[in-house]
């Protein structure tokens, strides 16, 4: 349900890497959607400053996508000394420091793309969402499986996707 989810997201680590939440599931049952709908949700927005997504794909351009990420924390372009990944990444930790900030890694399809995108201060109470095709695929992270919805189910999704709560 969503308040399993909020409430996973926003607990505290309970060991190195629970951080971490991931949504697995076969293409098309709603992951992206469950995750955009978490991002509006007002118990969200209250627990984070900051709220940063990206969408990886199946060869993701971590230089690009840590671009993106900075332009969303700060509100500004990387400084021009950030020059290639591995200093883009310093400038957004040095950025998010401090701050709590929910991280989604939207369509993830290796555990090895998620790293170079790992900002967040996870001793300021920050926390990544990741959605992926992928049971277990970020080990110790909290994991909710995500099923084909029914058709009152997704109704559901889909109105409050849209803002309405009642037809």
């Amino acid at each position: 349900t969503a308040s399993s989810v909020i409430t996973t997201v926003t607990a505290p680590p309970r060991s190195k890497g629970a951080h971490t939440t991931t949504t697995s599931g076969m293409g098309g049952v709603g992951k992206t959607l469950s995750a955009a709908a978490l991002c509006r949700d007002p118990e969200i927005g209250f627990a984070f400053e900051s709220i940063c997504w990206v969408s990886l794909g199946q060869e993701p351009e971590p230089f690009q996508l840590l671009k993106s990420l900075h332009v969303q924390l700060v509100g500004a372009s990387l400084p021009d000394s950030a020059s290639e990944a591995r200093l883009a990444l310093e400038a957004l930790l040095a950025a998010a420091k401090g701050r709590r900030v929910l991280l989604v890694l939207d369509d993830v399809w290796s555990a090895e793309h998620a790293p170079p995108l790992s900002f967040v201060d996870t001793d300021a109470g920050s926390a990544i969402v990741v959605t992926t095709r992928m049971r277990d695929l970020m080990p110790g992270a909290a994991e909710i499986q995500c099923d084909v919805l029914s058709q009152p189910e997704a109704l559901k999704v889909l109105l409050s996707a849209g803002g309405v709560m009642h037809l």
